[in-house]
């Protein structure tokens, strides 16, 4: 089971108006971590990755660990950040946190979110417990 934020944009009414993140360790992220952070359009994640890329290259004769040991660790960060930090450049655009969700995949988290959305207050307090 994983853990699913939903995100929803109150400016639009279509069905691009939910996104539902799972959180879980993201391995595009950890694999192709600048490409990923581009794709995404997390630019100030890449300006910081960027930095660090270079001023480790510049420091790399001082370091004692080889340079793709540090580009690892980062990316394994990255790759357990990732759908934090796609929640964050949301809520940055202007979209709203509207809940938490457990389901096996995303098509069940989305039909769990939408029956929450649209059920009655009995059914929705059953589905929280």
């Amino acid at each position: 089971m994983t853990l699913f934020m939903a995100m929803q944009n109150s400016g639009r009414t279509d069905d691009a108006a939910l996104v539902l993140i799972p959180d879980r360790f993201n391995w595009w992220a950890f694999l192709f971590a600048p490409v990923w952070v581009l794709f995404r359009g997390l630019w100030r994640v890449f300006a910081l990755l960027a930095a660090i890329s270079i001023s480790l290259v510049l420091l790399s004769s001082f370091l004692i660990l080889p340079l793709a040991a540090l580009y690892g660790v980062g990316a394994l960060w990255l790759g357990f950040e990732a759908s934090n930090l796609l929640a964050r450049n949301l809520h940055r655009r202007g979209w709203k946190r509207a809940g938490e969700l457990i389901a096996s995949n995303l098509e069940e988290a989305e039909a769990l979110y939408l029956l929450r959305a649209h059920s009655s207050p009995s059914v929705s307090a059953r589905l929280k417990a």
